[in-house]
């Protein structure tokens, strides 16, 4: 619709998340929020509460938005796949999972992620190189964060397991993540899980019961271009 084209480009989170609700209205009016697209605006509109720290909110919302899409992907089995919305699918597990960390519930956060890469093999995020990080998802573009999905995923559900004491399984699968190529002048590559793969040992010691947030500036960088990627 057009009311969600014009949310989707609206800067401004707050002013956004007003439009993705009357967006989210007529949709439940009309029946249409129980489609692949209506649960593509639930999600964006769970990205807006994210991007604000609203984060009750955001997991309440990124959990409508993955009931949906399930619902509405089991409908069309057997059918051509659509990838657009199993992505999205997956992005709204791993959104509702960071959310959880941010609540400090562990164990909702590792289930979550469980859900994120299960829903992102079905996509076939880890195909073709890797899809790219969607510019809009939660802490996209931040310095040093996973610059594919597939990446992202692996990394979110590993420092879900690091939040809930499992400190041992989180460096384990921190060692077995694609990192990337080693990075090279101009072009960080992914240094957020190398420098949590590097403190595991520490953290193992003493087991913490939260995830460690390193500091990380904020600005976004150009993406790393496809040819620097490990394949």
């Amino acid at each position: 619709s057009n009311l969600a084209s014009l949310a989707s480009q609206e800067p401004d989170a707050e002013i956004a998340v007003e439009l993705w609700d009357e967006v989210v209205r007529l949709a439940k009016a009309s029946g249409e929020s129980a489609t692949p697209t209506g649960g593509s605006w639930l999600y964006s509109r769970a990205e807006c509460l994210g991007a604000l720290r609203r984060w009750t909110d955001a997991e309440r919302a990124y959990g409508e938005a993955a009931d949906v899409l399930e619902t509405a992907l089991e409908s069309t089995s057997g059918k051509k796949k659509d990838r657009v919305a199993a992505l999205t699918l997956a992005l709204a597990h791993d959104g509702r999972s960071l959310s959880l960390g941010q609540l400090d519930d562990w164990p909702g956060a590792v289930e979550a992620s469980r859900r994120a890469l299960a829903a992102g093999g079905a996509a076939g995020v880890a195909e073709g190189g890797g899809l790219d990080v969607p510019t809009t998802a939660l802490n996209a573009g931040l310095r040093g964060g996973p610059p594919t999905v597939a990446q992202r995923l692996d990394f979110n559900a590993a420092m879900a397991r690091w939040g809930a004491g499992d400190v041992g399984y989180a460096a384990n699968a921190l060692a077995r993540l694609d990192k990337g190529p080693e990075p090279v002048a101009g072009q960080p590559q992914f240094w957020e899980a190398r420098a949590a793969l590097a403190a595991a040992p520490q953290r193992r010691a003493t087991q913490p019961a939260h995830r460690p947030r390193p500091r990380r500036r904020r600005d976004p960088v150009r993406p790393v271009p496809r040819t620097v990627r490990a394949r």
